[in-house]
C-alpha cells in the first residue's frame, strides 16, 4: 500500500482522538467549550486551567510523530494512542509508526527516544511472498502491534501483539524496559498489568478515576463527583463530520491529568489533519487551580 493509498483512510476515521481548546474550567457546575470544538470539563468542586506542553507535527524527528496506515484487521490509523507517565511526572508516547517511545519531562521537554518494535508489518513483495508460502505450507507472516503502556511498580511495561497476516493467528507478550531496551517479563508483571488496566486508577490522596464510554469521572473520598472529562468532540469538513476520541492519563498525586489529541494545522479544514502537512498530536496538562 503506498503512502498516496493510505492517507484518504485517515480522513474517514471516526475513531481516533479529538482536537484543540484551551480554557478554564471553574465556578459551580460550569463547563469550558474554547473554540467551539467539542469536549468539555465540568469541574463543579473544583477549578482547572490548560496548557498544551507538547505539539509536534507529523513525521519522524525527535518530537514529531509518526503517521501512518496498517493492514488487516487491525484498522488502518496508527498514530499514537498510548502515554502514560513514571514516578517523576516524565511522559512517555507510544509513537508506534516510528518504532519508539519518546520520553518527555513534565513540562513537555524532549528527552530521549527508546527504540521498540511497536509496528512491523510485511511489504507487499513480502506479503504476496507469504501469501504464496501460506498456500503451500500453512504458513503467514508475522506483524507486530505494540498496542498498551503503562507505569507500574517503578517500570514501563508495553502490551505487544503478533499476528500472522496470512493464516490469522495470534499471540500476546509484555515487555518490560531495562537498561534501555524492551525484555519479556514473566507471568506475575503480566498479570499486575492486566489488572492495572482493568481496575479503577486512585491517587494519593483517595481520589478515584472512572471511565464510563467517552466520559471521564473523578470521584473524591466522601464519593462525590469532583468532575466530568468528555474525551469525545466533532469537527466538520465540509458536510461530513470528525469524530476524535482523546487519549487521557492521570497522575498519582490527583492535581494534574494529561489529555492527547490530534491538531489541525488549519481549524477549518478537519478533513485534510492526516495528511502528512496537515497537522500532528499534542499534548495538553490539565492542573488544578
Amino acid at each position: 500500500m503506498t503512502s498516496s493509498k493510505m492517507i484518504p483512510v485517515f480522513a474517514l476515521v471516526l475513531y481516533v482522538m479529538s482536537s484543540l481548546y484551551v480554557g478554564v474550567a471553574k465556578g459551580e457546575d460550569s463547563t469550558i467549550v474554547a473554540n467551539n470544538t467539542g469536549g468539555a470539563i465540568t469541574a463543579p468542586r473544583e477549578e482547572y486551567f490548560s496548557k498544551t506542553i507538547i505539539k509536534g507535527q507529523w513525521g519522524n524527528r525527535p518530537g514529531e510523530f509518526g503517521l501512518g496506515a496498517s493492514m488487516g484487521e487491525e484498522g488502518d490509523d496508527v498514530i499514537p494512542k498510548e502515554l502514560t507517565q513514571d514516578d517523576n511526572s516524565n511522559i512517555y508516547v507510544l509513537d508506534s509508526w516510528n518504532n519508539r517511545i519518546q520520553k518527555f519531562s513534565a513540562n513537555g521537554k524532549y528527552i530521549e527516544e527508546i527504540p521498540i518494535s511497536a509496528f512491523v508489518r510485511p511489504t507487499h513483495k513480502e506479503f504476496n511472498q507469504s501469501a504464496a508460502s501460506w498456500n503451500k505450507k500453512k504458513e503467514g507472516f508475522i506483524k507486530t502491534i505494540a498496542s498498551g503502556m503503562a507505569w507500574v511498580n517503578g517500570q514501563l511495561i508495553v502490551y505487544q501483539k503478533q499476528i500472522s497476516e496470512i493464516a490469522g493467528g495470534r499471540s500476546q507478550k509484555v515487555l518490560v524496559l531495562k537498561s534501555g531496551k524492551f525484555a519479556e517479563v514473566n507471568e506475575n508483571v503480566w498479570k499486575e498489568y492486566k489488572g492495572r488496566l482493568s481496575s479503577d486508577i486512585v491517587d494519593a490522596k483517595g481520589n478515584k478515576y472512572v471511565q464510563n464510554d467517552d466520559m471521564w469521572q473523578k470521584i473524591g473520598k466522601d464519593g462525590e463527583k469532583v468532575f466530568e472529562f468528555n474525551t469525545l468532540t466533532e469537527h466538520k469538513y465540509g458536510r461530513s463530520k470528525l469524530n476524535f476520541r482523546s487519549t487521557v492519563n492521570f497522575d498519582k498525586k490527583g492535581d494534574c491529568f494529561l489529555e492527547m489529541r490530534p491538531f489541525s494545522n488549519d481549524e477549518n479544514d478537519w478533513g485534510r489533519v492526516f495528511l502528512p502537512n496537515g497537522g500532528g498530536m499534542q499534548i495538553i496538562k490539565w492542573c488544578k487551580k
